[in-house]
């Protein structure tokens, strides 16, 4: 192949790579989220479509992503200081940053 021909390649390739990356990275943050929110909130809520273990006294996370006036501020609100029947979960900012990227993922 020639040099000149390599170089265009190497550089589309990379090109491509750096635009996608912040996608990339979204998913990502939905998918850790999405697995922190099943180890740590499923035991109340039902976090995906399916769950064993959710109360129907709470609302699913669905429900929550969907609710007039949720934001990610609001959904950051009940993690950092939980209504009383909530755990106080005391997670890091990335893990918070996660698990709202998760929930942010369900509206429609």
């Amino acid at each position: 192949m020639p040099r000149k021909l390599f170089t265009r390649l190497s550089t589309a390739c990379l090109l491509a790579c750096l635009a996608a990356g912040p996608a990339i990275a979204q998913e990502t943050a939905v998918e850790r989220g999405e697995a922190l929110s099943r180890q740590l909130c499923a035991l109340c809520h039902l976090v995906g479509e399916t769950a064993s273990g959710a109360s129907d006294a709470v609302p699913t996370f669905h429900a929550i992503a969907n609710s007039e006036g949720m934001t990610e501020g609001r959904i950051r609100g009940f993690i950092y200081d939980p209504h009383p029947q909530m755990p106080s979960l005391q997670l890091p900012e990335n893990q918070i940053d996660d698990i709202v990227a998760y929930i942010r993922s369900l509206v429609e």
